[in-house]
């Protein structure tokens, strides 16, 4: 994508109108318009406030490829971090379980509490896979997603 499609693209999912951005850049209007229509480009300074305006890089903004999708780009965020909820609250009540195990077989006499501790442990086996393929998935989802991520988490989408 060109920057003009790049910039229209993200002045738009940010619900900006061009009014707004040439204020915040300190252009007119038909600056803005005429970046936006292919017919001319920022000066360098400019560019740079752009990208600081809406969280993007230079190479980004101006040989990237924007997502116009920002619906779909929320949805796959949210069922990301609902499955990453899940298994962590499953995870953790795998732990819980595992020491309420634990402490019925220390209080029942002392002999049976390495029953109590060998289930502990096997709870716990059973947790540590979920927290680490969790994680692994969330930190794929970032890189992937570097822009988008940061887009949704900073604005609430």
């Amino acid at each position: 994508m060109s920057f003009n499609e790049n910039l229209q693209i993200l002045r738009k999912k940010n619900n900006m109108s061009q009014e707004q951005l040439a204020e915040k850049l300190e252009v007119s209007r038909q600056a803005v318009s005429k970046w936006e229509s292919g017919s001319g480009y920022p000066e360098t300074d400019r560019l740079i406030s752009i990208c600081e305006i809406f969280e993007c890089s230079i190479d980004e903004i101006l040989k990237g490829k924007i997502s116009e999708n920002t619906n779909e780009d929320k949805a796959k965020y949210e069922k990301l971090m609902n499955r990453f909820s899940k298994g962590m609250a499953l995870a953790v009540g795998l732990i819980l379980v595992g020491v309420t195990i634990f402490l019925y077989f220390a209080g029942v006499e002392e002999r049976y509490s390495i029953i109590g501790l060998v289930i502990l442990l096997l709870f716990v086996l059973m947790a540590v896979p979920i927290f680490i393929i969790l994680g692994m998935e969330q930190e794929n989802y970032k890189k992937k997603n570097t822009r988008t991520s940061k887009y949704v988490y900073r604005r609430g989408n």
